[in-house]
């Protein structure tokens, strides 16, 4: 699954390395994109401040693989430019853009959201931890935020130096890991 800056997603096949469907919808380029945890969902961010979620599905007749927007969700004043999947809550996504909020969605409650304000930064990444119950993002200015995903509490700030790119999790939940753009 790849999102793009034609304003399309591609779904590859692993095996072949083929092209398996084009998904159009979005009306500026595609900047992050998500399967769900069944596999059959799809999420998508854009410049043009929205998430899409999509029915991917593949007929099994003939394997021909389609996907249809279920839902546009508005919200972020800026770009949307990482998405999540809740793996604990599977009709809970988080949202996270250049406009510094991340958004807790309810696919379940049509895409209801509470804001989490952490920074003025961009957020560029977002991680649930194993089990969901908590949700680390990364920002622009050296920042990681840890909420807690049930209560949207904060839980604490952790700093570093240069951007976060991208976090990740231990699998047991101990520890976060964090790439910057620091130079040193």
């Amino acid at each position: 699954l790849t999102g793009s800056f034609d304003n399309t997603l591609k779904l590859f096949d692993v095996s072949s390395g083929g092209e398996r469907a084009t998904l159009t919808g979005h009306t500026a380029p595609v900047l992050t994109a998500s399967f769900s945890p069944n596999g059959t969902t799809v999420a998508s961010g854009s410049a043009d401040k929205t998430v899409k979620i999509w029915d991917v599905v593949t007929d099994v007749v003939t394997g021909v693989v389609t996907g249809v927007v279920t839902d546009t969700i508005n919200g972020h004043a800026r770009d949307v430019s990482c998405l999540a999947f809740n793996p604990g809550v599977a009709s809970e996504l988080a949202s996270g853009s250049y406009d510094g909020s991340v958004r807790l969605i309810d696919l379940a409650d049509c895409g209801n959201a509470r804001v989490l304000q952490g920074c003025t930064g961009r957020v560029h990444s977002l991680a649930f931890a194993t089990g969901g119950s908590r949700l680390a993002a990364g920002y622009t200015y050296g920042v990681v935020i840890v909420w807690d995903a049930r209560t949207a509490a904060e839980l604490t700030r952790l700093s570093a130096r240069g951007a976060i790119r991208s976090v990740a999790w231990s699998s047991d939940g101990a520890a976060i890991v964090a790439g910057t753009s620091d130079e040193n």
